[in-house]
């Protein structure tokens, strides 16, 4: 028996995660950015939306690369700028930690 399709059984596609990505990407970017330039208290909150924003952005970039596959290979440069986008804020952080 074929169950019935509802609006639960739809998905993201690879340009609405990699749209997603870049929004979460570009507002962790800010906050990074903040963190250094407000007071202590604000400040370890920005940081800490920036750490998790990057942690954000790394599953983001998977679920891109798995929407990509998903169907079949479709909307290439939303894979490259989800991908790009998605693994930058971790490149960046991995960077900044081993310069300090």
């Amino acid at each position: 028996m074929n169950a019935p399709q509802t609006r639960h059984n739809d998905y993201l596609g690879v340009r609405s995660l990699a749209g997603i990505t870049i929004a979460i990407c570009l507002l962790s970017g800010l906050a990074c950015w903040l963190a250094f330039r407000v007071r202590i208290e604000l400040g370890v909150w920005c940081g800490a939306i920036a750490f998790c924003g990057t942690l954000g952005c790394l599953f983001l970039a998977g679920m891109v690369v798995v929407a990509f596959f998903r169907e079949g290979r479709r909307h290439p440069l939303a894979l490259a700028l989800g991908v790009a986008f998605g693994l930058a804020p971790f490149a960046i952080y991995c960077f900044y930690v081993g310069i300090h």
